[in-house]
């Protein structure tokens, strides 16, 4: 192409391609609208990494519950709620290779609701403690049992 420039910008105009000189001024072309320079509107910042902000909590309904990540709810009975792999847990995960076949249990207890592990093996987390005793639970509290994420709300 440095070569032999005029071939080429001969070749390009045989396929309808038109190569201005390098000094000629451009013709004014009605159909082409002149550039307009304003000033520039004011651009809000890109966050491309925003810190992480606290999921809602729902408001309360009366009965308690625990909320998975996806959003499946398990309401909890006052007279103990076992949960694990176990088809015999109150809230079976059988598809929880993480959770233990009985993991942990919640009850209410002198009107606190109680989370208890039952000796699993990936344990029990409450707002990213290890629950190795019973541990009282608040609305909007994390659980964690294996590696299922429940929010607990009464």
């Amino acid at each position: 192409m440095r070569r032999n420039p005029d071939q080429v910008k001969d070749q390009l105009a045989k396929v309808g391609v038109s190569i201005p000189e390098p000094n000629a001024q451009p013709a004014d072309d009605p159909a082409v609208p002149a550039p307009s320079f304003s000033k520039p509107e004011t651009l809000a910042p890109i966050v491309l990494d925003p810190a992480p902000t606290a999921a809602p909590v729902a408001a309360p309904t009366g009965t308690p519950r625990l909320v998975r990540s996806d959003g499946v709810e398990f309401a909890l009975s006052p007279d103990g709620n076992t949960i694990g792999r176990d088809f015999g847990c109150t809230i079976a995960w059988a598809d929880q290779s993480s959770v233990s076949r009985r993991h942990a249990e919640i009850a209410l207890e002198n009107g606190a609701w109680i989370v208890k592990d039952l000796g699993s093996t990936n344990g029990t987390f409450v707002n990213g403690a290890k629950a190795d005793t019973p541990t009282r639970l608040k609305p909007g509290d994390t659980l964690v049992l294996g590696q299922v994420t429940v929010r607990f709300e009464a």
